[in-house]
């Protein structure tokens, strides 16, 4: 805590961000899984509402195979 000429305080932090399996992007960024190229039809496309939408397909087909599996 530090504290602030008018009395008030300011709480100085680090954090460090990891994912499920304990590895640190820091710097880095985040690697995508799943590459999606733009072929040349989808060059006047909107590039984020296709990785949206096969984002979407992929999470629907994880989720099927996972009811699969339970049932």
């Amino acid at each position: 805590m530090i504290r602030l000429p008018a009395g008030d305080g300011l709480v100085l932090s680090v954090a460090r961000y990891l994912s499920p399996a304990g590895s640190g992007w820091h710097g880095e960024g985040l690697k995508e899984n799943v590459a999606i190229p733009l072929s040349a039809p989808d060059k006047g496309a909107d590039p984020e509402e296709k990785q949206l939408r096969r984002a979407l397909e992929l999470v629907a087909a994880e989720g099927a195979e996972a009811a699969a599996k339970a049932a």
